[in-house]
């Protein structure tokens, strides 16, 4: 009966569509989530640094710096700190293949877009779950 348990968590959601980034705050805020949102990889890396997050949603294709990359960048950070954040992928892109690209560039797992709210709410406490045992 996992629909009873009710975790406190701080979500980091870095996605640069502002209708997207509103229905996933929506989303996070009705199970009483913290949410912390970022328009580009740039504000998620200076929020990162800033505090400590229990997921990270991170959209792959953002301008500027991509979500592959401010992957890369937190992933260099957490080695120096001995921490590790779960990442989990937003994109509009469903093709064959490109769940293995996020899960190489360091992200661990994968959602595609449009968000489902089950989907969202699935797998972010299916990997709040790993941390809260």
């Amino acid at each position: 009966m996992t629909h009873g348990i009710q975790f406190s968590l701080t979500l980091l959601i870095v996605e640069d569509d502002e209708i997207i980034r509103i229905v996933i705050e929506k989303f996070s805020l009705r199970k009483g989530w913290k949410v912390v949102l970022a328009e580009d990889g740039y504000a998620a890396l200076d929020a990162y640094q800033k505090q400590e997050f229990d997921i990270i949603m991170m959209d792959c294709q953002m301008p500027g710096l991509d979500g592959y990359q401010t992957t890369e960048a937190i992933r260099q950070l957490e080695r120096q700190r001995g921490a590790h954040t779960p990442i989990i992928a937003m994109t509009a892109d469903a093709l064959e293949g490109v769940r293995e690209t996020c899960i190489n560039a360091g992200m661990d797992d994968y959602l595609t877009k449009p968000v489902e709210t089950s989907a969202f709410y699935e797998i972010v406490e299916r990997w709040a779950k790993r941390d809260h045992k």
